[in-house]
């Protein structure tokens, strides 16, 4: 499982810095949210501003990712991977209703998370 995850923050460190001209890590969590009927484990990055979730153990969806960034003041969702469409398809559906309160307040969970796990 840490494979997994290692390898797919790999694949979006160098997606979000081509996207976004910047350098920076999504590996700040993770929390356990179910998104589509799927378990998925949603990390923060280190521009305090992007998330990724990443499909978690034993999704169908496996192995996909999204990621919610910000461009030009507005939040851009986008995915990629080779999982169920019909669960990646779901997670989507409802990930690009979050309201940019959510979208804080998943950022702002991941952190806690992070100083927990720092202590």
């Amino acid at each position: 499982m840490k494979i997994h995850i290692a390898l797919t923050l790999i694949l979006i460190l160098s997606n979000t810095t081509a996207m976004a001209g910047e350098t920076m890590q999504c590996d700040i969590g993770p929390l356990k949210k179910e998104y589509g009927g799927t378990n998925w484990l949603v990390y923060s990055c280190t521009n305090k501003k992007s998330l990724v979730f990443i499909t978690d153990q034993g999704n169908p969806a496996m192995p996909f990712y999204f990621m919610y960034h910000p461009k030009n003041g507005v939040y851009n969702l986008h995915g990629e991977g080779t999982g169920n469409k019909k669960y990646t398809n779901a997670a989507y559906e409802q990930l690009k209703t979050l309201p940019l309160k959510s979208i804080n307040e998943l950022i702002s969970s991941t952190l806690e998370v992070a100083k927990k796990d720092n202590k």
